[in-house]
């Protein structure tokens, strides 16, 4: 992999994250539920659904599976554009 190709990857993944932190806090939000309560039915730390909402962080695969769980969602439909 080139150079190029190498940074456009890595600019792909940082979109992608932004992507689905942006999607998780919409979806929060509809549902007047707070990032320490989606927490709680994630089992993940508050702390970390911030860093994901603002897409500071990638996360594993069986995490956005929890996340669209909590959130009445198919994981799919959250990694779309």
């Amino acid at each position: 992999m080139g150079e190029d190709e190498a940074g456009g990857a890595a600019e792909g993944a940082e979109e992608q994250r932004k992507l689905f932190g942006a999607r998780v806090k919409e979806l929060r939000k509809t549902l007047n539920m707070t990032q320490t309560e989606l927490a709680e039915l994630t089992g993940l730390e508050q702390m970390h659904i911030s860093q994901i909402e603002r897409g500071k962080v990638s996360s594993r695969h069986d995490t956005m599976f929890r996340l669209a769980k909590a959130l009445g969602q198919e994981l799919h439909t959250m990694l779309k554009p």
